[in-house]
């Protein structure tokens, strides 16, 4: 009896220690990676203003500033320009093309801008002449746009100075596009927002660690089944939420879904044998709940950042998005320390 005290007293110490751990070392204002996704930022990039406005033409901020979305359903082709003011995308009724002769067509292709641009795009000039390579048929065309986020590796100075503080990173930012012969202009702004303290949610993880803990220490109780199935609760949700926030059609978004997600969708499934084997009273089920709590918790892990991030990929409101992955990394923690200790 002593023994097995002392083990639940280790583990519910050691579920606490690493909650603490994890904040602590991750709080700080480096992004953790997200599941899948773009990551919390304190950068917000607002679109102002497409002038002058056309009809069809449709243009949005999407991943957390990293991308421009640009919809023509109108009859006429529209260009956009690229770094040097050369033809870079067309989008019309076609479909998409991109100019194999545009350096933008190769520096667009990651957010750092790093992919080598060919001997072809080298030496583009707004007159050289395009060739066009088809990459769609729709009317949408989505892409890296280097002028509208921040390109540093590190914050500029005014942040460095004061990371606390609102800034105003670029005042305008400015994308050309050229339509029927006529310049458009698309105009925007790119902001500093702080975000809140992670602080808070310390508490949080450590209280539901312990309830994840007392729920998976005696297996064959329905707390346990309770456990699991607010783990997987929790991270449908908090899943569902952020792909929600993603580009393009709704087709592309589901196959994106399950693609980018398959690891959870497993888990998901492995959660559903884990019920199971808990109603049953098999012992395999221990498995089961270490399984699923160590995957919901490094789930939560992986976007801990958002704890202390002001722009997050979201669907819902923030501090349900916060909320949800607290919830996971404490939940999940608990469970596995719980599963162990028994």
């Amino acid at each position: 009896m002593l023994r097995r005290a002392g083990s639940l007293v280790v583990g519910f110490l050691a579920v606490n220690l690493a909650a603490i751990a994890v904040v602590v070392a991750l709080g700080s204002p480096a992004s953790a990676h997200t599941v899948s996704g773009p990551r919390p930022t304190n950068y917000r990039t607002t679109l102002e203003s497409v002038t002058p406005l056309l009809a069809g033409v449709h243009v949005r901020v999407v991943d957390l500033g990293n991308k421009l979305e640009l919809t023509n359903r109108s009859p006429t082709d529209l260009f956009v320009l690229g770094y040097v003011g050369e033809p870079y995308l067309r989008i019309g009724p076609r479909g998409v093309y991109e100019n194999l002769r545009s350096p933008a067509t190769y520096l667009n292709r990651t957010q750092a801008g790093s992919t080598p641009v060919p001997d072809i795009a080298r030496l583009a000039r707004p007159a050289t002449a395009p060739r066009w390579h088809r990459v769609s048929s729709g009317p949408t065309a989505t892409w890296h746009d280097h002028r509208i986020h921040w390109m540093g590796t590190s914050p500029p100075p005014v942040v460095q100075r004061d990371p606390g503080a609102f800034h105003r990173v670029k005042p305008h930012w400015i994308v050309e596009l050229r339509y029927d012969g006529r310049p458009v202009v698309i105009r925007g702004r790119l902001d500093w927002v702080p975000g809140p303290s992670g602080w808070p949610w310390l508490p949080v993880i450590g209280g539901l660690s312990a309830v994840g803990f007392a729920a998976a220490y005696r297996k064959r109780s329905g707390a346990a089944i309770a456990a699991v199935v607010a783990m997987v609760g929790v991270d449908l949700a908090h899943t569902i939420t952020a792909e929600a926030t993603r580009s393009g059609t709704e087709l592309a978004k589901t196959l994106q879904f399950f693609g980018d997600n398959f690891v959870s969708v497993v888990v998901w499934v492995a959660a559903a044998f884990t019920i199971r084997g808990l109603r049953r009273g098999d012992v395999v089920a221990t498995y089961g709940l270490v399984l699923v709590g160590a995957m919901v918790a490094l789930s939560g892990l992986s976007d801990l950042s958002s704890l202390w991030k002001s722009q997050l990929a979201n669907a819902g409101p923030y501090p349900l998005a916060r909320a949800e992955v607290a919830a996971g990394l404490g939940l999940g923690l608990g469970v596995v320390a719980g599963a162990l200790a028994a």
